[in-house]
């Protein structure tokens, strides 16, 4: 019997088993990391090139090898007393177990992580006896886990693991680490291109110009609370000048849109493609992303508490805007919370960034770079001061901002209103945390773009964008068509969000009045919104504007018909009562150059919205207004966590 006994067990040693363990875990760690990698890189338009989807997925091994490492090692502390006593039955080596073990168990994660997501957990709009549901399936799940891993054992007891590991893993790791060696490193500092202006001799249209942007607007809405007379302004400006539905980009992500919007390019020819960037700690590697996968939960902790994640700053961008093609011609420009504008460039008149007067106290603290003379917030940097006055914040909130917008049917639920201190969209009693947040940004924008309209003398170019109608949108449009969903929805809520979206369009167009009445009557004002919103509620109980044309289609950025927004021009040369067939967000910054009387840029993805001027354009071309230099310095602020939290909520980002 002892003869036989030792036939059918493997005698192991501590050293044996932890380096066994050790190597299980590291093999897996690194296929994980890769895997993921590659699957971040799939779903982020900004990782396009080869060197960043190595870059990403090296970083993504090294942390999961890590994390591999140290699952050995607390299994193979666990296994050993255990292996030691009873020796290892029906497996070659402690390889031959352990890397069955933790890759099952690995898998086993992810499928639930996947099945929770999609299929039980769903706080809005839970289905009965989800709990339940929850617990059944772990336990199914795990029991089938675990019997996986018995028959890995059994079916690999033969195998030489470890040796095939170790020859494939190491072939494979060697191609990739040439590959990256190989791999030109992206953009280079040489494909910048400065031109002079003034040796053209451009002669601008003794004109100016004014670019509002409401983030989400829609004409499903517009139109019919026009046709009630509830939007006067919108309607004065549909009835004397020119309409169109805009054609916008997909995927339909705002910075991008809004900085295409300015530049005339596509996001992968202007350098702001993304929402966030993230700075990895050690390496310093920088690489734009924000998507991430539903079924890997422990990338947010690693974005949260390893990677340095920031909004993508202004210096990401190397495209000509707007305000640099004016400032280079010695024309004025003040620029309102424009995505992406952050930290301020120098320009000829003000630059308000779309991190500036977030909070007071960041007013102060922030109020100069301490570190040298870098713009900041806004430029110029002392214009903080004099606007700080109207910063208004969530704590600011008064019952009549509330009331305002919301049915508040009692005491009580204003003060449960005044307790709500974060951007948590999944849970139920938050339901009015997206007002309450994005509501204050909005206030601070509009009343400190009216004083400066008051104060300063209008710029030959001015620019505002507005979130907030975006924000409302997601969160409250299943109220405003809560005729379609009464059996998924709260009757307390239907009866309290039912007017919000109605009510934001009023308080959009009574702001959008305040602006042309401090804008000079013969002002050619630009009104737009970078997408609207898809015909039905999400499961998570949004609404959002993620279909593309057709089902499969790419995901690099590109015209679409699908969900576009609104486009409005009115004023000198513009005409009147019309409505326009073809207009595109790549085509608003080069149809202001022709109402300025300046050439098209042959560059530019876009063209000039000819049907709607009175007389042709100005014909002339110019080969670039220039491109910029790629810088991917990001600097990180108190703001930067509060940001990412509304891009959550938002549906934005993960």
């Amino acid at each position: 019997m002892k003869a036989h006994k030792s036939n059918t067990e493997v005698k192991i040693n501590f050293r044996k088993n932890l380096k066994s363990a050790l190597l299980a875990g590291l093999t897996v760690g690194i296929s994980v990391g890769l895997i993921l990698g590659l699957k971040v890189s799939k779903i982020n338009p900004s990782i396009t090139q080869f060197s960043d989807i190595w870059n990403l997925s090296t970083h993504f091994m090294v942390l999961y090898a890590l994390a591999g490492i140290i699952a050995g090692a607390v299994l193979g502390l666990i296994f050993y007393p255990f292996l030691r006593k009873r020796g290892l039955k029906r497996a070659r080596s402690p390889f031959n177990l352990y890397l069955p073990v933790i890759l099952l168990l690995t898998l086993y994660h992810y499928f639930r992580v996947y099945v929770l997501t999609h299929f039980i957990a769903n706080p809005l709009m839970p289905i009965k006896g989800s709990l339940w549901v929850n617990i059944g399936f772990t336990i199914v799940f795990l029991a089938l886990t675990i019997i996986a891993i018995i028959l890995a054992v059994r079916i690999t007891a033969k195998w030489r693991l470890t040796t095939v590991v170790g020859y494939l893993g190491g072939a494979i790791l060697m191609v990739w680490i040439i590959a990256g060696i190989i791999t030109p490193k992206g953009i280079s500092a040489s494909t910048a291109e400065t031109v002079d202006l003034q040796k053209y001799d451009l002669q601008p249209a003794d004109t100016k110009v004014a670019l509002i942007g409401f983030d989400g607007a829609w004409w499903e809405i517009i139109d019919p609370l026009m046709a009630e007379g509830k939007l006067p302004n919108f309607r004065k400006l549909v009835e004397n000048g020119s309409r169109a539905q805009l054609k916008t980009l997909y995927p339909t992500f705002s910075a991008m849109i809004w900085t295409s919007i300015v530049t005339g390019k596509l996001p992968q020819n202007h350098g702001i493609n993304s929402f966030l960037v993230w700075s990895f700690p050690i390496t310093g590697a920088k690489i734009p992303l924000f998507r991430l996968p539903y079924l890997a939960p422990e990338l947010l902790w690693i974005q949260e508490n390893i990677a340095t994640v920031s909004p993508i700053p202004s210096n990401y961008r190397t495209a000509a805007s707007l305000w640099n093609i004016f400032s280079d011609l010695d024309m004025s420009v003040g620029i309102m919370n424009w995505w992406a504008t952050y930290p301020a460039e120098k320009v000829n008149g003000y630059i308000y960034s779309d991190h500036a007067l977030f909070n007071k106290m960041q007013v102060l603290t922030n109020y100069k770079e301490r570190l040298g003379d870098t713009v900041y917030d806004i430029y110029p940097p002392e214009l903080l001061i004099e606007l700080q006055q109207f910063c208004s914040t969530p704590a600011d909130f008064i019952r009549e901002d509330l009331t305002r917008f919301v049915a508040v049917e009692n005491d009580a639920f204003w003060e449960e209103f005044k307790k709500l201190n974060t951007y948590d969209y999944l849970d139920i009693a938050y339901e009015a945390s997206m007002f309450k947040y994005s509501f204050p940004g909005d206030k601070t924008v509009i009343e400190a773009a009216e004083y400066l309209l008051e104060q300063k003398e209008q710029p030959d170019l001015w620019a505002i964008y507005l979130q907030g109608l975006d924000s409302m949108s997601h969160q409250y449009l299943k109220y405003h068509f809560s005729h379609r969903h009464e059996d998924k929805l709260m009757p307390v809520n239907i009866a309290r969000y039912r007017d919000l979206i109605n009510n934001y369009y009023q308080y959009m167009d009574e702001a959008l009045g305040e602006f042309l009445t401090r804008l000079d009557p013969e002002t050619v004002v630009f009104v737009v919104s970078d997408h609207g919103f898809d015909d039905e509620m999400l499961p998570t109980g949004h609404y959002h504007h993620i279909k593309p044309d057709s089902p499969g289609e790419s995901e690099d950025f590109h015209l679409i018909q699908a969900h576009p927004g609104i486009f409005i021009a009115a004023g000198p040369g513009i005409k009147q009562n019309f409505t326009a067939e073809n207009v595109s967000v790549l085509d608003i910054a080069p149809t202001i150059l022709a109402v300025m009387g300046l050439p098209y840029a042959e560059d530019m993805d876009g063209k000039i919205a000819a049907e709607i001027l009175k007389t042709p354009p100005n014909t002339d071309t110019i080969a670039t207004y220039g491109t910029y230099k790629f810088d991917d310095a990001i600097i990180e602020t108190a703001v930067d966590k509060q940001v990412r939290d509304k891009l959550k909520a938002l549906g934005y980002v993960k």
